[in-house]
C-alpha cells in the first residue's frame, strides 16, 4: 500500500468539512449544521475491512484528535480574549439584575442537562428494547454521558461568528452562552468524580497486572530452552517495567513519594558500595567507570517531582564530586583510558568484579529495605525487594553487565512479538471468563496493537549491543 494513497484519503477527509460548509453557505443554509450532518453520515457509513481502510483510520483518528484539540482550545482562547467585551455591557448595565442573571444561567444549564438526558434515555430505551436488556443497568452510563458530553464549543463558535455590527444588539445572548458553558463545565467537574466506578476500575487494573504477570511467567519458562537469553531478558525487562509503572500509577501520592525516597536510598547504598569497593581494590578503574554509568541511570529513573529535591541533588552532587575526586587522585587515568581502546575494553575480570559488587550491594539493599518495613508500607518494600532480586538472576545468563548495568538493548523483536501474542491470548481468556469487561478488553487489545506497531517500526540502535557481542567473541 502506497503512502500516497493514505495521504490522498486523509486529504479528502480533512477537506470534507470545509467543502461542506462553503457549499451550504452558497445555498443559504446553516454551514455548521451541514458539517455536523456530513460528519454523522460519514461516521455511519458501512466500513469495509481492508488494509487501506485500517491504515487510513489509524492516521485519521490521530489527526482528527489533534485538530479537535487545537480547535477547542482556540475557541476558548478567543472566548477568554473576548470575555471582558461580553460581560462588561451586561454587568455595568443597571437594567440587568446580577442575581437574576446568575439564576438564569443555573436554570438554563439545568434545562440543557435535562434535555440531553431525555435524548440519551430515549436512545438507550430503544436499544435495550431491541436487545432485550434491562434499562436500569445503563443508568450510570446515561448520567455519565449527560454530564460529560456538554462542551459548548459549537455554541461558542456560533456566537463568535455573529457579525460585529450585531454584537452590540445581542450582548445578553453572548453572556448567556458563555455563562452556560462555564457552569456546565463546573457542574461536570463536580458530578463526574462521584459517578465513576472506582472499584471496577481498580479491579480492571488488577486483572491487567495479572495478565502481564502471566506473560512474564510464560517467558521465564522459555528461558530454560533458549540458548541466547539476552533478547528474552530484554523482553522480560520490558514487561516488568510495564508492571511497575502500572502498579505505581494506581498508588496515591504518598506511596509514590515513598517509592522515590526508597529509590534515593538505593542510589545512596550503591554509591557508597562502589566507593568502598574501589578503595579496597575490589574493582578496577574500568569497572568503576561502568558502574558510575549505572548509577547515572538510577538517577535518571527517579521522579524528581516526587522525590525530596534536597536529598536528590545532594546525592547526585556527592556522586559527581566523588567521581571528580577519583579522577584527581588517579591523575586522570579514566580520561586517558578513553583514548586507549585496549585499556577501556572490559575484560572477564571486570565483569566478575561488577557482578560481585552488584551482589554485595544487593545484600545491603535487601537488608536495609527489610529494616524499613515498619516505616514504609510492607507491600511497597516487598515489591522493591523482588524487583532487585529478579535482576540478580540475570547474572547466571552471562549478560549481566549489558542488561543491568549498561542497559544495552539487543534486537529482540521476535521475543517481543511472542510476548504480545501471549498477552492477546490471555486478554481473550480473561474476557471469556468475565474477569475483565469487554470494554476494558478492547482497550487492552488496542494498547497491545500500539505497542506491537511501535516495536515493528522501532529504529532502536542495537549497534552498542552488536559491538559488545563482537568484542566478547573475539
Amino acid at each position: 500500500m502506497r503512502a500516497t494513497d493514505i495521504a490522498s484519503e486523509l486529504l479528502l477527509e480533512l477537506s470534507l468539512p470545509l467543502v461542506t460548509f462553503f457549499l451550504a453557505e452558497e445555498v443559504h443554509v446553516s454551514g455548521i449544521i451541514a458539517v455536523v450532518v456530513a460528519g454523522i453520515l460519514k461516521a455511519s457509513r458501512f466500513k469495509k475491512i481492508t488494509l487501506l481502510e485500517a491504515q487510513v483510520d489509524t492516521v485519521t483518528e490521530t489527526v482528527w484528535h489533534t485538530v479537535t484539540f487545537m480547535l477547542n482550545g482556540s475557541v476558548f482562547v478567543i472566548l477568554g480574549m473576548e470575555l471582558e467585551m461580553i460581560a462588561e455591557p451586561i454587568l455595568t448595565n443597571p437594567i440587568y439584575n446580577p442575581l437574576l442573571l446568575l439564576l438564569s444561567l443555573i436554570v438554563l444549564t439545568f434545562v440543557l442537562f435535562v434535555i440531553r438526558f431525555i435524548m440519551i434515555y430515549g436512545y438507550y430505551a430503544y436499544r435495550t428494547r431491541r436487545l432485550k436488556k434491562k434499562l436500569n443497568k445503563y443508568m450510570k452510563d446515561m448520567f455519565l454521558l449527560t454530564f460529560s458530553g456538554v462542551k459548548g464549543t459549537v455554541s461558542i463558535a456560533t456566537i463568535l461568528l455573529i457579525p460585529s455590527n450585531l454584537e452590540q444588539e445581542y450582548p445578553l445572548l453572548l453572556f448567556l452562552v458563555a455563562g452556560v458553558t462555564l457552569v456546565s463545565f463546573l457542574t461536570g467537574l463536580l458530578v463526574l468524580p462521584h459517578l465513576s466506578d472506582e472499584e471496577e476500575e481498580s479491579k480492571d487494573y488488577l486483572m491487567h497486572i495479572a495478565i502481564l504477570n502471566e506473560v512474564t511467567l510464560e517467558l521465564e519458562k522459555e528461558l530454560e530452552d533458549t540458548r541466547n537469553k539476552l533478547p528474552l531478558y530484554a523482553a522480560l525487562d520490558n514487561y516488568h517495567g510495564r508492571i511497575e509503572n502500572l502498579i505505581l500509577s494506581q498508588e496515591n501520592q504518598d506511596d509514590q513519594e515513598d517509592w522515590a525516597a526508597l529509590k534515593l536510598l538505593i542510589l545512596s547504598i550503591e554509591s557508597d558500595g562502589l566507593e568502598q569497593a574501589y578503595e579496597e581494590g575490589n574493582i578496577s578503574n574500568r569497572a568503576y567507570r561502568v558502574y558510575q554509568r549505572y548509577l547515572k541511570n538510577i538517577e535518571q529513573g527517579i521522579n524528581r517531582k516526587l522525590a525530596s529535591r534536597l536529598t536528590y541533588y545532594f546525592l547526585v552532587s556527592l556522586r559527581i564530586l566523588r567521581f571528580l575526586l577519583h579522577e584527581v587522585f588517579t591523575l586522570g587515568k579514566t580520561f586517558r583510558s578513553w583514548k586507549n581502546k585496549e585499556q577501556s575494553r572490559l575484560r572477564a575480570l571486570d565483569y566478575d568484579q561488577i557482578a560481585e559488587l552488584y551482589l554485595a550491594n544487593t545484600e545491603m539493599i535487601i537488608e536495609s529495605l527489610e529494616n524499613l518495613k515498619g516505616v514504609y508500607r510492607r507491600s511497597l518494600i516487598s515489591f522493591m525487594q523482588e524487583s532487585r532480586l529478579r535482576e540478580t538472576t540475570i547474572i547466571s545468563s552471562g549478560a549481566f553487565v549489558e542488561r543491568v548495568i549498561n542497559r544495552v538493548k539487543p534486537n529482540n523483536i521476535n521475543e517481543m512479538l511472542r510476548g504480545y501474542y501471549l498477552e492477546r491470548k490471555l486478554i481473550f481468556e480473561y474476557e471469556e471468563k468475565r474477569l475483565i469487561t469487554t470494554k476494558y478488553a478492547k482497550k487492552l487489545r488496542q494498547n497491545v496493537n500500539n505497542l506491537e506497531n511501535y516495536s515493528l517500526k522501532e529504529a532502536a540502535n542495537t549497534l552498542p549491543y552488536d559491538m559488545v557481542e563482537l568484542v566478547r567473541r573475539n
